[in-house]
């Protein structure tokens, strides 16, 4: 005889149905979740996160992006990439849009990270947006040096906003302050590109800006054995970020023409390899260098002392030798060179080059030295810990040391005397002038 049915399920049995979902949002969402699901194969009632990570590891596994979640594509040259700047341009209607399109192309996706983009990146952000809002349950306080009180509750408008936007977007940016994806949005991103991206003129100066501050800081790194070798690894710096453009979705490569999608793979993969290496110690970094060359035994201050001693190094400003520049520039970009030069010896988004540290710009008419510095630093502690705060490091070895400096040198032999991104650039602005489609200068 079989048995009854327990009180839990005549109580499902009996309950009413749930009410049907009404909240538009929601909806569209619920839709855009099962859409995603269907395309990547995966299982309907998989957590969002969960499947986040499915696309992640299907893409690894293509090849789109490395393990660190870096597409590894890019442009394989400078004509390459001025050539589908030019195309995207002459679509304009007018000369002004024409214009507008030349200025917009800087954010252009090479082909093969597009695709990622659109096929993968678009999905994982909207995926990871869905599972970050929260059910009813207020998000908690954050305490300590990153404390920003009650945090503010992911919103499913906002990735509803971003999906939309992205949607066949070939621009990773329309400009310093609007993202197109998610995974680039927000005031830090936007901080960051304005700060250090070569095609913004803030950017542009800043990189310019920082050489003389490392090479101070490699001079007391304890990695250089002169003078000429620290000039290397500050120049080759910014050298790199100006050519390569490592903080970029796109990367933009030094391959042939022609170059196959493999070709373009080894090359990213290996580039990122070599500015890694190359890449300047952090503060924490050069402490213990120091102390065990010269004690025996690595030892750093707390990291918020050492990033704070180490903003005196950006007070080498090369500004400061040319009357009238440092005001200029300074308030027309405070906000933005301050945000990005603040991230010292923080990796942003896993990339090679850190970010420089704040300028002395931030109160670009101050006249109190003493007053300038004091706001400098308690804007650039503030924004060093919300880029993750000041990164731990460890004396190197001999060998280590001896990598780092080859990279270097190889980096700035490389591209000293490399012009190739403004050549190509200022060749396909050329032909949209002598065509008519658009006036005004070089650029």
């Amino acid at each position: 005889m079989a048995e009854g049915i327990t009180d839990d399920e005549l109580l499902d049995l009996t309950a009413a149905p749930p009410a049907p979902e009404r909240d538009p949002q929601k909806l569209r969402a619920s839709a855009i979740q099962k859409d995603i699901y269907n395309r990547h194969g995966i299982k309907p009632g998989t957590p969002a996160d969960d499947a986040a990570a499915m696309i992640l590891a299907k893409a690894i596994n293509a090849g789109q992006i490395d393990d660190n979640l870096e597409p590894a594509s890019g442009w394989a040259n400078p004509e390459e990439r001025a050539a589908a700047r030019e195309a995207y341009a002459r679509r304009g209607k007018s000369p002004s849009e024409v214009k507008e399109r030349w200025d917009k192309s800087v954010y252009l996706l090479d082909p093969a990270t597009s695709d990622y983009y659109q096929n993968h990146q678009r999905d994982v952000d909207f995926l990871s947006l869905v599972a970050s809002v929260p059910k009813d349950a207020p998000l908690p306080y954050h305490y300590g040096m990153g404390a920003s009180g009650p945090q503010t509750p992911p919103k499913l408008a906002d990735g509803l906003e971003y999906w939309d936007r992205s949607n066949m977007n070939p621009l990773w940016r329309d400009s310093w302050w609007q993202a197109n994806y998610q995974n680039q949005s927000g005031a830090g991103n936007a901080a960051l590109n304005a700060a250090s991206n070569p095609d913004v003129p803030a950017g542009n100066y800043l990189n310019f800006s920082e050489v003389v501050p490392d090479f101070l800081r490699m001079q007391a790194s304890g990695e250089t054995g002169s003078a000429g070798e620290s000039l290397k690894a500050a120049a080759g710096k910014r050298l790199a970020l100006n050519r390569y453009r490592p903080l970029s979705p796109s990367m933009i490569l030094d391959l042939p023409g022609g170059a196959s999608p493999s070709d373009v793979r080894q090359r990213v993969l290996a580039l990122r390899e070599e500015l890694r290496q190359a890449e300047l110690p952090n503060p924490d970094q050069r402490w213990k260098q120091w102390t065990k060359q010269n004690f025996g035994a690595e030892w750093a201050p707390p990291k918020w002392v050492s990033t704070g001693l180490d903003m005196a190094f950006s007070q080498a400003d090369l500004s400061a030798l040319i009357p009238g520049i440092g005001p200029a520039w300074k308030a027309a970009g405070a906000g933005a060179g301050a945000t990005k030069a603040a991230m010292t010896g923080a990796k942003i988004a896993g990339k090679g080059w850190v970010a420089p540290v704040v300028k002395n710009a931030v109160v670009p008419v101050a006249k109190d030295a003493a007053w300038d510095q004091g706001v400098e630093q308690v804007v650039g502690q503030t924004l060093v810990h919300t880029a993750g705060g000041p990164q731990a490091g460890k004396a190197k070895s001999p060998d280590e040391i001896a990598a780092a400096n080859r990279a270097r040198s190889a980096i700035y032999d490389r591209t000293v005397n490399d012009g190739g991104i403004k050549s190509a650039d200022d060749a396909a602005f050329l032909r949209l002038q002598k065509d008519g489609l658009v006036t005004g200068f070089v650029r």
